[in-house]
């Protein structure tokens, strides 16, 4: 009931879930007012993929809503701001600003949870399950303890429930989805767009998830 509630919700209100990320731009400068390159960008302490181009601009959207951003450089330090909606900030590193050490400003409680080298080498085997790669890895997938839903995005988002989910072309259940270890899956897939569903008929009507595993020759 609950989940129906909010699906209500979506329609009656015409959410459109793009128009909910919070789209933010700027430029970080010296203050000499040359653009810095490469500054890591925080929200809530977290870092995210956007950084400054060669001209110290970066811009990005974020589906969810933050405090706090910082703007990091090794060579100049990091600057704090208390974000209140803003669409535009630009930042200026003071003359005589300290420097610190990556390692040294990360042990102030900022974290970086973007994918290494080695993650993305071996990206499914580093999550505890498909369930939680399904939720961290795809924006328009949401998993509520055992229940699965799809965004589908449009003129008017809807919350899709009780996907079709295919692992190696038969159909799965979420219990069953959840014990298959990570190491073995291949490939996953997520079909939220109708005309995309269709194929699979009446079950794929709420979205489709498609999970491959591993051969006996992947695993070598």
């Amino acid at each position: 009931m609950k989940n129906l509630f909010f699906l209500a919700i979506f329609l009656l209100l015409g959410v459109d879930v793009d128009a909910q990320r919070t789209a933010l731009s700027g430029k970080i400068t010296d203050h000499l007012g040359k653009g810095i390159k490469k500054v890591e960008l925080y929200l809530d302490m977290k870092q995210i993929k956007a950084s400054t181009n060669s001209r110290g601009k970066y811009s990005f959207k974020h589906q969810n809503k933050f405090q706090l951003l910082t703007v990091y450089s090794p060579a100049y330090g990091f600057i704090n701001w208390k974000y209140n909606g803003e669409k535009k900030i630009d930042f200026v590193f003071p003359k005589g600003n300290e420097p610190i050490k990556k390692e040294d400003f990360m042990s102030l409680g900022y974290s970086n949870p973007l994918p290494s080298k080695e993650h993305k080498k071996n990206a499914y085997a580093n999550y505890g399950s498909i369930l939680e790669i399904l939720d961290h890895s795809f924006p328009q997938v949401r998993v509520e303890g055992q229940q699965i839903m799809i965004v589908r995005r449009g003129i008017n988002a809807v919350l899709l429930e009780d996907p079709l989910i295919l692992v190696n072309e038969i159909p799965t259940t979420i219990s069953t989805l959840e014990t298959i270890p990570t190491p073995e899956v291949k490939s996953i897939k997520v079909i939220s767009k109708g005309s995309e569903a269709a194929v699979y008929g009446y079950r794929g009507m709420n979205g489709v998830i498609l999970v491959e595993l591993k051969a006996a020759e992947d695993r070598s």
